[in-house]
């Protein structure tokens, strides 16, 4: 997803929100890619973004 690259922001018609620099989602990208997570973002039931983090089970 582009979104979890680094420098990427969303559309500003998109939002009234100032926006950020870009490198919350990727940073968080590379951590669970690390720890053999997984990260996806989806539309939210009640508007807006969702982001699924899914971590593997502890040994």
């Amino acid at each position: 997803d582009k979104i979890f690259e680094t420098f990427y922001r969303g559309d500003k018609a998109r939002t009234g929100h100032k926006s950020g620099s870009g490198l919350g989602l990727a940073i968080t990208k590379q951590i669970t890619d690390r720890h053999g997570a997984s990260i996806r973002a989806d539309e939210s039931e009640l508007g807006g973004l969702k982001v699924i983090i899914d971590l593997p089970q502890a040994k």
